[in-house]
């Protein structure tokens, strides 16, 4: 906290808007380092267009750029490591350094007391910043560092307006002191700082004074790229201008400082503090989805020289488009054209203003073929790829979910389409999710997501490619039935796929496939016919020589029918022996036991014989056996 009559703002106008507080040391060495900094904006005055940065409030520091300024070096050596270990001291030289750049360029056009009021704090953006770190490497021992990450928003926060210092008015020495809130946090003045008032607790707060000092804030959330176990996530907290710079299902770069939350202000559910809650404090955001251009850019991809050379030897191969179809899922054998579809598909076409560049492709056809299988291959291939299984999702899962955050709010969370945005979404088990069809249309048709939920009215906009694969109904694909029929799904989703594939297991191609051939012979036909005939007419068949269907491949090995067939013979061989027609329910259920039936089983065959007539009910627990009926 700081008495507003002791600010330093006569030699250099601006310098309160970065320090609250300095000493005289300090002073002098930010003025100083300010200078060097103003003589590299002169020697690359093209990268600093000044206008636009006093128009932005902001401008881009190319971290490469500044390293390579030999002069600037020699001047400022300990600048990369002031930047990393004291990023936030740093920072605040450079913009003022900048401030006063511009400030003594418009002296000669303006009035000085004009260009106070019309110039504001200009911050600094810190671009392509090296090492680009792991979410998983970042812990406990970065903690006030500046680093930089990439990754995928997952959620992101409604924007709010916090307070970075407050000014508070003495009702004793009628003096206005300023108090520094950190981490957005309210702070209250516990003591007066004036020499010789020394009160407590008569302050009034001033939320409209010019020294009050808010910006806008966002909370957002980052996730792994590409993780092959649970992905690491990481909290990130966006200012001023950052606000708004991201949304769920963008891929970013990100550099800032890893800090820690307040123990006393963090709750876990176990109710107790938690003091390696970390969290980002971010300089910078680089969208990959919304700019592709420009020196600020950074790859996701990083290729060595032999990478290189292998992109190149592949590049002479005669045969390219069939090298690089036979290289897709190479351990599953044959569907070359299934395979060259969703080659295709990953590579995508040329957006034009009547058609999408994404291609969805649907694989359908009996189990075992291998299409779950081509699934993950290709997601593995692809920069962006999820895969997802049907059985096991939502459709808040595949689209976008309002989550409710402290205090009442809510945020957007993305689902495996905004994930796969730009990149592919694959599917398994398609079949098994019928009603989250509809929420899959606009995606792969409209190529964005509306949501209107608690109070949230917005569409966002995505591009995966889908890659489906399903099973028929009935577990083997019937040609009697078309598409829809085999898999139940509705016209408008079947017709949202650009390429449908069928896969059908035939059993004389596998013999042929055993010996590395390409044509089925009479041989093969007949070696699957005995093997067809030894694992399911033998078991299928009979004590007649006759083939059941419904017979269980479980149990006794007798068929349901047969067994109430036997238990009415049975009870049909007693009653001659015995001479009579009426049997208890005790005599039945015995009778029943011995040929098989299952005590679970017992009810329902009972009340099935009594309405075909062959056990005739004669009171409680009585039963006649109808002979007219045997």
């Amino acid at each position: 906290m700081e008495n507003v009559n002791n600010l330093v703002i006569n030699d250099y106008p601006g310098l309160d808007l970065y320090f609250l507080s300095l000493e005289e040391e300090h002073k002098e060495k930010i003025i100083k380092n300010a200078t060097f900094f103003q003589a590299h904006i002169n020697r690359n005055c093209l990268c600093y267009p000044l206008q636009q940065i006093e128009k932005d409030h902001f401008f881009m520091l190319d971290y490469k750029l500044i390293l390579s300024d030999e002069h600037f070096i020699l001047q400022w050596p300990e600048f990369n490591e002031e930047l990393i270990n004291s990023t936030e001291f740093t920072l605040n030289t450079l913009g003022f350094a900048m401030y006063d750049h511009i400030n003594q360029i418009r002296k000669d056009i303006q009035n000085e007391q004009k260009i106070l009021k019309a110039l504001t704090v200009i911050r600094v953006r810190i671009v392509n910043f090296e090492p680009i770190l792991l979410l998983k490497d970042v812990n406990v021992n970065y903690f006030g560092k500046f680093v930089s990450l990439c990754g995928t928003v997952i959620k992101a926060s409604m924007v709010k307006i916090i307070c970075n210092v407050m000014a508070f008015y003495c009702e004793v020495c009628q003096q206005t002191q300023v108090v520094k809130q950190a981490n957005g946090v309210y702070t209250p003045l516990e003591k007066c700082q004036t020499h010789g008032c020394r009160t407590k607790g008569h302050f009034k707060s001033l939320y409209n004074s010019p020294l009050t000092k808010t910006v806008y804030w966002q909370s957002i959330t980052i996730q792994e790229s590409d993780s092959a176990m649970v992905p690491q996530t990481l909290e990130c907290e966006l200012t001023a201008d950052l606000v708004n710079s991201c949304s769920p299902g963008d891929d970013i770069n990100i550099s800032g400082v890893i800090k820690v939350r307040d123990p006393n202000s963090n709750k876990c559910k176990n109710k107790q503090n938690s003091v390696f809650n970390l969290y980002l404090e971010v300089v910078s955001v680089y969208n990959n989805k919304t700019e592709s251009e420009g020196s600020n850019s950074h790859d996701i991809m990083n290729f060595t020289s032999e990478d290189y050379y292998a992109i190149k030897e592949i590049h002479a191969n005669p045969n390219l488009f069939t090298y690089l179809v036979n290289s897709l899922s190479p351990s599953i054998y044959g569907h070359e054209l299934i395979k060259a579809g969703l080659l295709l598909a990953l590579f995508k076409g040329t957006k034009s203003n009547t058609s999408r560049a994404e291609s969805h492709v649907l694989l359908i056809g009996d189990p075992g073929l291998g299409k779950s299988q081509m699934l993950k291959s290709c997601t593995n291939v692809s920069p962006r790829g999820v895969y997802v299984c049907g059985s096991g999702s939502t459709t808040s899962g595949l689209t976008v979910t309002m989550t409710r955050e402290t205090g009442g709010e809510y945020s957007l969370e993305a689902g495996a389409l905004m994930l796969s945005d730009q990149g592919c979404c694959c599917i398994d088990e398609f079949d098994k999710m019928p009603t989250q069809h509809a929420g899959l249309l606009e995606a792969m048709e409209q190529q964005s997501i509306s949501i209107a939920k608690a109070g949230v009215v917005c569409s966002l906009p995505t591009k995966p490619t889908l890659l489906v694969a399903a099973n028929p109904a009935g577990g083997h694909y019937n040609k009697a039935k078309t598409v829809a029929e085999n898999l139940k799904i509705g016209s408008p989703m079947l017709s949202r796929f650009d390429l449908i594939f069928i896969l059908l297991d035939k059993p004389d191609e596998a013999r042929a496939k055993a010996e590395l051939r390409e044509e089925a012979t009479e041989d093969d036909a007949r070696d699957v016919i005995e093997i067809m005939k030894h694992s399911i007419v033998d078991i299928f068949t009979n004590e007649d020589g006759m083939l059941d269907t419904t017979r269980s491949q479980m149990g006794t090995g007798m068929s349901f029918k047969n067994q109430v067939l036997k238990l009415v013979e049975m009870l049909q061989r007693k009653s001659e022996i015995e001479s009579k027609s009426l049997f208890t329910l005790q005599e039945i259920k015995n009778a029943s036991e011995s040929v098989g039936i299952l005590q679970s089983k017992f009810t329902n065959t009972l009340q099935s014989l009594n309405i075909q007539g062959y056990l005739l009910s004669k009171g409680r627990n009585t039963y006649q056996l109808n002979s007219a009926y045997l």
